[in-house]
Order: C-alpha cells, then structure tokens, then sequence
C-alpha cells in the first residue's frame, strides 16, 4: 500500500500544513476483514477507501495554537473506523440511531450543497458514504444530547448571537504556479512583466505534469480555510481581482528530523466574493442542532460514555502494526 501526495496547487497547499492525502493506490479492494470490534468486521477495502479521502482537518488537533497528530495516517484511520462502530453499536443498544427519514433528509440537504455536487460528480464521494456519514453523525449527536431541547426563540438567539458562524466567508478564485527551485523565479517574473499571460506561464515553468496540463486552472477556497498557508493568505488578501502576486516562499517540515523543504508559489486573483451571512430561514435547522448540542455542553458526555464502552469492548486488529488499537475488557 502506497499513499501518493496530490500534484495539484491546493492539495499540495494542504500538504504544507498537515500532509493532506490523495487517492491510495492499491490493486486489492477485497473483503478481507482487518479488525473487529466486538465481532463486527471492519475490512481492507473500507480502511483503504477512507485513506484515500483523509483530509487535513484530520491531523489538526488545534488551531490556536496550530497543533498537528503525530500518529501514522493509517493509524489515525483505523483508530476513526473502530470509533464509528463503537458510537452505531451504543446508539443501537441504547434506541439513538438516527431514522432513515432524517437520514433521507438530510442527505437531500447535503445535495443542494455545490461542494457535495462537485464531490459526487467527480466520485468523490458516494451516496452510500454521505448516508454512512451522517448516521454516524447524527447518531453521536443523539448520544451527546439525550433529553435536552430548545425553543424557536433560543434557536434565533443562538442564530443571531453566533452570526459569525452563519456567514459565508470570502472566497477567492484563484490559480498558482509551484516551484521546488527558485531558479526561474526571475524569468518567470520578467515574463510576467512583458505581458506574457499566466496560463502560458504555468505552461512553460510548471515542474509537475498536473500544473502544465491544467495550466491556468483556477479554483475556489474560502479565505479562512485552516489548511491555506498564512504566507499565501496575506498575499490574497492584499491584492486586487487580476494581480499576480511575487514569489511566496514556504518552508514546512519533512520528517521527524523537522528538516525544511522550501516551495515557492506565484498565486493570480481571478476573483473575489465578499463574505455575507446566510439567511436564518436556510439554517435554522443546523442552528437548532448547534443551539441543542452547546445546551448539552457539546460532545464530551457522547465522547465520555464512547470512551467507556470501549474499555468494555472486544477489538482485535488482524494487521501488524496497528496492535495498539487492540482491547480485550479486564476481568472484573
């Protein structure tokens, strides 16, 4: 098994900051069960499938200050898919999963979402992964909030008092060139300045298959999302719709020796959306959800009674490596 690092511009911006993976390239999808937990199957073809949409959000532990997990990508995985058992296992036991109603619902809702399009048409995602996702999600919810409720009036309050969470943040489109070397920074500026066009640019410079091939590619990112570096953040932010910026130096870790390797990215504006709030009327049911979990003081009584359902559990794990995830309940 083989984790690749993605090529193009934002994944590798991912990359900077908390080693954002692509797709797992593996031959074997099989059915071969890799663990159990309390004798229900987790297989390969599910851990793999889960490697290949790992994101950066799952290696930040902290943003203020940025903190990052130092488990293997594989063991951050495994650990997440023997927790979602635990959480639908409990919510069974104790009649807190979600109805096929509300996960119908839901997943119309998730739908309407441009992003959620674009994963489903790209085969990102599957519908089967959304339901599966938001069974876990809601049933985990459930756990954390059994027996609290809210008012419509503490529902708008909470709406109105966390607005800032309703907004939809600026967003930037947006195209850039990488370079390992800063060999022809110089060039490419002096190319820049004679009115040769960015697209031609990324054509003539780009040092990965994907940036030539896709040269002048541009896309979305939200100006506040975690995984976008803050060199290249403050450079978006000061320039103007059509500006290309100066070189951007980064440097990120490599390796447990903390070595740095150095990236040089040209980043063009192609357009900019303001930040505006999102009507009430179309989150009143994520803010209802949110007002509910804040009065139940958030997760970590879910958490607390998952933590100790797992001392109880039986979790074998059949692959080498990954052994202490295993658990076996003491005698009492």
């Amino acid at each position: 098994m083989i984790i690749r690092r993605c090529s193009s511009f934002w994944a590798l911006a991912s990359i900077l900051t908390s080693l954002e993976m692509c797709p797992v390239q593996a031959q074997d999808f099989s059915n071969t069960i890799i663990a159990t937990v309390n004798g229900q199957a987790i297989t390969q073809g599910e851990f793999l499938n889960r490697l290949q949409r790992l994101r950066a959000q799952d290696f930040i532990i902290s943003l203020n200050p940025l903190a990052v997990r130092t488990e293997s990508a594989g063991i951050i995985v495994l650990n997440a898919l023997i927790n979602e058992r635990l959480i639908v296992q409990w919510a069974t036991k104790t009649n807190q999963m979600p109805s096929e109603e509300e996960v119908n619902t839901a997943l119309e809702n998730l739908r309407r979402q441009p992003n959620v399009v674009q994963a489903l048409t790209s085969g990102e995602l599957t519908e089967e992964i959304l339901r599966h996702e938001i069974r876990v999600q809601r049933a985990h919810f459930n756990i954390a909030t059994t027996a609290i409720s809210v008012t419509p009036a503490e529902v708008e309050a909470f709406y109105k008092r966390n607005i800032a969470s309703f907004t939809q943040p600026e967003r930037w489109t947006v195209a850039a060139l990488r370079l390992t070397r800063p060999d022809n920074l110089a060039k490419i500026q002096a190319d820049l300045k004679a009115g040769k066009s960015f697209t031609d640019v990324v054509k003539t410079y780009g040092e990965d298959e994907a940036t030539r091939k896709n040269a002048g590619q541009t896309t979305v990112i939200a100006a506040n999302n975690p995984v976008l570096p803050e060199e290249i953040r403050k450079a978006i932010t000061a320039m103007k719709v059509g500006d290309v910026s100066a070189p951007i130096k980064i440097e990120y870790p490599l390796g447990a020796n903390q070595t740095k390797v150095a990236n040089w990215w040209i980043v063009r504006l192609v357009g900019k959306e303001p930040a505006k709030p999102i009507p009430f009327s179309e989150v009143k049911e994520q803010a209802e959800r949110a007002a509910i979990l804040e009065k139940a003081g958030g997760m970590k009584e879910a958490d607390r009674k998952i933590t100790t359902f797992r001392a109880q559990s039986v979790i074998k794990i059949m692959i080498p490596g990954y052994k202490s995830l295993e658990n076996t309940p003491k005698s009492p």
